[in-house]
This record gives structure tokens, C-alpha cells and sequence, in this order.
């Protein structure tokens, strides 16, 4: 774990993994703004994965 927080690009067991939800009828797809704020934050967030189309 410690290997996957300083820097790893994998995580190093299955338990660490989990299922992205997908969202539902009742909040908007907005594909780009949450994106686009992230992106500029990189002390926080280090990579961003593209899993499909919409997410």
C-alpha cells in the first residue's frame, strides 16, 4: 500500500480495487466540469483514468 501511495500506478491487491458506479437518472452527466478541476490539481490528485466514454 505504502508503494501504491508513493507513486505505484497499480494497486497491489484485489481488496484495494472497487467497481465504479455509475450514475443514475437523478444527477446530470457532466462529463468535463468535475474533470477540468481536477486536472488542474495535481498536489491532489496524481492521474486520472478514463474507464469508458462517459466516465
Amino acid at each position: 500500500m505504502l508503494r501504491w501511495i508513493l507513486g505505484g500506478r497499480e494497486a497491489q491487491s484485489c481488496l484495494e480495487k472497487s467497481p465504479v458506479l455509475c450514475i443514475g437518472e437523478e444527477q446530470p452527466k457532466n462529463c468535463f466540469t468535475e474533470l477540468q478541476v481536477l486536472k488542474g490539481h495535481f498536489d491532489i490528485v496524481r492521474f486520472l483514468v478514463q474507464i469508458d466514454d462517459f466516465r
